[in-house]
């Protein structure tokens, strides 16, 4: 098994991970958003 310290970093790891996962996740959408906007004006 792992370490306590081991331990530790992999908590954390998964949670930076998770919150990374949610920013690109808002990013997809705003490109989204911009792409839409974007097409709207050409059309």
């Amino acid at each position: 098994m792992y370490g306590d310290k081991d331990e530790v970093e992999i908590e954390k790891n998964k949670k930076e991970i998770k919150s990374l996962k949610s920013i690109v996740t808002e990013l997809k959408d705003e490109i989204h958003l911009i792409y839409s906007g974007a097409r709207d004006l050409l059309v």
